[in-house]
């Protein structure tokens, strides 16, 4: 996603958390009013997300955006996360270390914070990017794409984001693959600690680089 993902740090206007439990974090009818925004990066065609079965349906054409849910006024310290998806077409390997060539058919992030920034985000309720750009964040991406299991150090944000592939580009298309992340062992592994607060969710698509088309479903995804 370029170095487009840093600039936009210090250009984002802020805006206000949704709401969330511990449990399902659920797409609903409305992403809106379920909580969920759409950060777009200038000069780049969007991604298009939209409510699809009580999940989610996404199609990145040469496009790059991101649709997040900000959970830092919630203090949730879950320990693990779950869902399903299903990739149609989608973008072959790429390198998901590089910049400007890092695109995937999907990645889920989930951002963590000690106490003092959590209820710091939680009453400035920054945009995403500023989330993601507060000094005591670290994120833990896991990836439809890519080839490597990682976790494999972002090429964003200064060393405190990985990436954990959990189904290589080219795995079985039109499949669902359910999956089941412990955040204690795999962040652990990343950063060496065990993570804090959940303050934010993100689900992305990218085919910018490429060039190429995404066509993506994901569904049941919750926190315990």
């Amino acid at each position: 996603m370029r170095s487009r993902f840093l600039f936009s740090l210090v250009l984002l206007s802020f805006i206000a958390p949704a709401p969330a439990s511990a449990g399902a974090i659920l797409f609903g009818g409305d992403l809106h009013a379920a909580g969920w925004r759409h950060l777009t990066f200038r000069n780049y065609a969007a991604t298009q997300y939209r409510p699809a079965d009580g999940g989610l349906s996404i199609l990145a054409e040469q496009s790059s955006s991101m649709l997040y849910r900000q959970l830092a006024g919630e203090n949730l310290s879950p320990r693990r996360a779950r869902w399903s998806w299903r990739v149609d077409e989608g973008v072959g390997p790429t390198d998901l270390t590089r910049k400007g060539g890092d695109d995937a058919p999907a990645a889920i992030y989930f951002v963590f914070a000690d106490e003092k920034t959590a209820d710091r985000v939680a009453r400035k309720s920054p945009s995403m990017l500023r989330t993601l750009g507060a000094r005591k964040t670290t994120t833990l991406v896991y990836v439809f794409g890519g080839s490597e299991t990682g976790p494999l150090k972002s090429p964003y944000l200064s060393g405190r984001s990985q990436s954990i592939v959990l189904r290589p580009a080219m795995s079985e298309r039109a499949t669902w693959f359910a999956e089941e992340v412990d955040f204690a062992a795999d962040h652990g592994r990343a950063f060496g600690a065990a993570p804090q607060r959940l303050i934010a969710v993100a689900v992305s698509s990218d085919s910018d680089d490429t060039g190429g088309r995404n066509v993506v479903f994901l569904r049941d995804l919750a926190v315990e």
